[in-house]
């Protein structure tokens, strides 16, 4: 009974182990035929965002692409396309609880962005993605808004990178 167990173990560690590289967890899928991509330089369509804001965010974008997918940029034709613009940009003190003082801020940043697949007209959306990040009350935001904006739009990069390379 004893090696009946064992060898059952050991035929379904060996199933496990043979089929554990065909499933992809990320889910992203694209087809064969997209080898290019480009990404217009994101513009600002808020007043009070930092002017470097729109080439963070279209930088962050870029080499999140170059790096996790086998996709080329190419500006001249390319198979897919984004463009994007910053269009909110807030600041403002977190909800306090039970009447208390706020003692945090929130930075707050949207972006929307159209994408285009031109091997497949029909594979197109225009989507706002939003993400936060708190910081103290006490801090000065000149001196923390460049930190926030990164690990803000490493989230942004993320949803956009989601959304376009998992609706296939």
């Amino acid at each position: 009974m004893l090696i009946k167990k064992l060898l059952l173990f050991f035929y379904i560690i060996t199933i496990l182990v043979l089929y554990s590289g065909c499933y992809s967890f990320k889910g992203i899928s694209i087809p064969d035929n997209t080898n290019t991509f480009y990404i217009a330089n994101f513009t600002l369509d808020t007043y009070d965002a930092p002017f470097n804001l729109s080439q963070k965010i279209t930088e962050k974008l870029k080499d999140k692409i170059r790096k996790e997918t086998r996709l080329k940029y190419n500006e001249v034709n390319p198979d897919i396309e984004f463009i994007g613009k910053v269009t909110n940009y807030v600041v403002s003190p977190v909800a306090p609880q039970n009447n208390q003082i706020p003692t945090a801020n929130r930075l707050e940043i949207t972006i929307n962005v159209e994408f285009k697949d031109h091997k497949n007209e029909k594979n197109k959306w225009n989507s706002n993605f939003t993400f936060f990040k708190d910081f103290s009350k006490d801090a000065n935001l000149i001196d923390v808004r460049d930190g926030l904006a990164d690990a803000i739009f490493d989230q942004l990069a993320e949803d956009v990178y989601n959304r376009a390379f998992t609706n296939w």
